[in-house]
């Protein structure tokens, strides 16, 4: 995949003053992460420790420099500079947030051949958890296996599609009390009509 290159400082206007020091060191700094991270997504075998480190420092450091350059009141940044910056930051910190959550781990067995590739049980986890609404379906489509491999997997790694976190009892509490609801609001409709 192809990633936007942090821009350059916009060229200076007439009869204005040439960028300060502190904004060049900061464009410098931002441009320094943005091409370290971008070396790393190139890479087939990143280390997970190294993205994760480059997510944490464009989502801390650069992201809060940026702001800062943005409020300076000696250098004014145009806003579509700040917004081609920000985007870039942005698709930056999404590739390396997909890199670094590797969802297959591979199993040196010690046998002949190629080693096996496992689900990642935190990653597959993290997959089911109610919060994303994935199906197993699409999970499976996503990670180019069957869906039967993907539910052997789960069963192996204990884990299963969880819906909610809800007991029986909420559930049917739940459930009776949107029954009563919708019959009251039934009777309020039946008593206006003529």
């Amino acid at each position: 995949m192809s990633y936007p290159v942090f821009p350059a400082l916009p060229d200076i206007q007439q009869g204005r003053l040439p960028w300060s020091a502190n904004m060049l060191r900061a464009h410098g700094d931002i441009l320094h992460t943005c091409t370290i991270a971008k070396a790393l997504l190139d890479q087939d075998d990143a280390e997970p420790l190294r993205l994760q480190l480059q997510l944490e420092k464009i989502s801390n450091d650069c992201l809060t420099v940026l702001e800062a350059m943005e409020e300076s009141e000696y250098d004014i940044l145009p806003v579509e500079w700040i917004k081609d910056a920000a985007q870039c930051l942005g698709a930056l910190a999404k590739g390396l947030s997909v890199a670094w959550a590797t969802p297959f781990i591979v199993a040196h067995t010690g046998k002949r051949g190629c080693p096996r590739k496992e689900l990642n049980p935190e990653f597959l986890q993290e997959a089911m958890s109610a919060k994303h609404g994935i199906t197993i379906e699409r999970l499976a489509k996503t990670l180019g296996i069957h869906r039967n491999t993907l539910r052997t997997h789960m069963k192996k790694c204990n884990v299963s599609k969880m819906f909610d976190e809800m007991s029986a009892h909420d559930l049917d509490i739940l459930v009776k009390a949107s029954s009563d609801f919708a019959n009251m609001w039934n009777l309020d409709i039946q008593e206006q009509a003529p």
